[in-house]
């Protein structure tokens, strides 16, 4: 099924549709960089088309009319409250079921759950590239756009803690953000590209081209 039409059933938020193309984006330059061990670029860009699908459910609608247009604040809270209803209030466990509904691979599925901040070590200790780049493309992409990794990284570290209003210990997130500095070094040991050169603009012409891309699901 094409992705354009997938989330046109499922649908999801065109912020959240082009969070998604914008992090396969990343992932595709990536993949057409790396010489190092083989990688499975379609399984790969699958993955980071589908790995928020569930996420209206952790949305503040209120937040952000701006990209609430044209359908507006009442439409997205009832899709909102379906997907609750339907999924439950954990964003990822939805996703996974949706993937579930979707019946896509095995490979995708995992490259999907591995799309977690929380997994950085494990994903930096696995062998499989897959899931590195997976992670970090999605590491890379912020709301407003292909960033570094350590913006990316230090801004969500910094909405945790506004959004928990609590005393955290920032060493947590200091440990995660070093695997996932290290996974960097991994993937980029083995490009003939440097992450500096992972751009808005060079990634645009991909991001544009990916609402054709086909997933391949039983459903």
């Amino acid at each position: 099924m094409k992705i354009s039409d997938l989330y046109q059933d499922y649908n999801i938020l065109p912020e959240l549709q082009l969070h998604m193309r914008r992090v396969a984006g990343v992932a595709a330059q990536i993949c057409d960089g790396f010489t190092g061990p083989p990688v499975n670029k379609s399984l790969i860009i699958s993955a980071c088309l589908l790995h928020d699908m569930g996420n209206i459910i952790k949305f503040d609608l209120t937040k952000y009319p701006q990209y609430l247009k044209p359908k507006g604040l009442v439409y997205w809270q009832n899709i909102q409250n379906r997907y609750l209803k339907k999924y439950g209030s954990n964003e990822h466990l939805a996703t996974l079921m949706i993937l579930d509904e979707l019946a896509v691979s095995p490979q995708v599925h995992e490259y999907v759950a591995a799309i977690n901040l929380t997994y950085a070590r494990e994903n930096y200790l696995n062998s499989d590239f897959g899931k590195k780049i997976c992670e970090y493309a999605d590491n890379r992409v912020s709301p407003q756009g292909v960033t570094s990794q350590k913006t990316r990284l230090y801004d969500l570290a910094a909405r945790y803690r506004t959004n928990h209003h609590d005393d955290l210990e920032y060493e947590p997130w200091e440990k995660l953000y070093q695997y996932c500095q290290q996974i960097e070094q991994q993937i980029f040991v083995h490009c003939d590209i440097s992450p500096d050169e992972i751009t808005n603009e060079s990634v645009s012409d991909t991001i544009d081209s990916l609402k054709n891309f086909v997933i391949v699901t039983k459903s």
